[in-house]
């Protein structure tokens, strides 16, 4: 039996609008702190939710006989609710303040966070109902997984969102859902499929005893088990290793030290790691030996990020070798643009990260 709260409410209204009777009946004792959540519409309800306990079958007819005279009248056959005195505060609707709500998953996920309502043709994305791209879990470089928040009412639309997120998106998504109440076990396969990951707005949101909503605690560790399978590993890109660079990092970021003469100490702002030249990506594929790129960081190492034509390394093929270093070191790390930069004083190159020998 499905449990009141706000969050079920949201799934049991149809389109997540009703006025304020309504929504305290079907959220219970969870109105109060969620309540923050609503916002007015500019039109009356034209009928009423039965206050009755236990209610009728009908939503009440609003008659308004003039002179601030409003009144609920019940429409079942035979016997029905008495007539219930309403003002027009009573009749004013409220619906899910679907934007407020994405704010606060965006900021509880810690995303780069969009404005895009869907259903509303703010972005052209696709005919999804009642859904809003809330904006991209970007865990590190170069990976952008987009989150999304569906209100449905029924299982079937919710299963119809679903497959149409499974079809239109080639990398692992997000999707937040108010309850899990629509999630069968099919649906926990077919995303499955797609490495993504499902949530519930209580997986992600809490509200606090003084009524402040923060991020639920437990959040970041299902986000870290849904990193573990949607980025790729050390076996899916041969033997390089997968530098988990954190997200809006440049190349001055960076910090490579030699360290045992055949490894790298690196550190990308908070993140650290140590790597050889195989799990950089700079293995001679035949023997295994470090590739001419390892050698030419190893040499801009002991130039502390400058190579010149004074170096002992100094040769006519460091401008090819230097342009796959680039590349290589794009590929480990996954930020753009060159590394290096060009000195016409020296008349040769400089890093633009920081490198220091053994």
């Amino acid at each position: 039996m499905r449990q009141n709260s706000f969050w079920s409410a949201c799934e049991e209204i149809p389109g997540a609008t009703a006025v304020e009777a309504e929504w305290r009946i079907k959220a219970g004792s969870g109105y109060e702190t969620a309540k923050a959540f609503l916002k007015p519409r500019q039109e009356l309800a034209c009928c009423y939710p039965c206050t009755s306990r236990p209610p009728c079958t009908c939503h009440h007819r609003v008659v308004d006989h003039g002179g601030g005279s409003i009144v609920a009248v019940c429409v079942c056959e035979g016997q029905g609710c008495r007539n219930e005195q309403l003002t027009k505060t009573d009749l004013v609707i409220y619906e899910l303040n679907t934007r407020k709500l994405c704010d606060a998953i965006g900021q509880a996920l810690s995303l780069a966070v969009i404005s895009a309502v869907i259903t509303q043709g703010v972005v052209d994305f696709s005919p999804i109902i009642n859904t809003t791209h809330v904006g991209y879990d970007q865990p590190t470089m170069g990976y952008s997984f987009p989150v999304y928040l569906t209100v449905q009412n029924d299982s079937d639309a919710f299963y119809s969102v679903v497959t149409t997120l499974v079809a239109t998106n080639e990398t692992p998504f997000v999707l937040v859902t108010p309850t899990p109440d629509w999630i069968t076990p099919g649906i926990r396969s077919l995303v499955a499929l797609r490495k993504s990951l499902l949530l519930t707005v209580p997986d992600v949101l809490l509200f606090s005893e003084t009524g402040l909503v923060i991020a639920s605690p437990a959040v970041q560790m299902m986000l870290e088990r849904f990193h573990t399978g949607a980025l790729p590993s050390a076996s899916e890109q041969s033997s390089m290793r997968f530098f988990l660079t954190p997200a809006g990092s440049s190349w001055a970021d960076v910090k490579i030290s030699f360290i045992y003469g055949d490894k790298v100490a690196i550190k990308v702002k908070h993140i650290t790691g140590t790597f050889n030249w195989g799990e950089m990506g700079m293995s001679n594929k035949k023997n295994g030996d470090p590739t001419a790129q390892w050698e030419l960081l190893t040499a801009f190492a002991r130039g502390h990020g400058t190579l010149d034509w004074t170096s002992s390394n100094a040769h006519l093929n460091n401008q090819k070798r230097k342009e796959i270093l680039a590349k290589n070191l794009q590929a480990f790390f996954r930020i753009e643009g060159d590394p290096f930069t060009y000195d016409k004083q020296i008349k040769g190159w400089e890093t633009k990260f920081a490198i220091e020998p053994d």
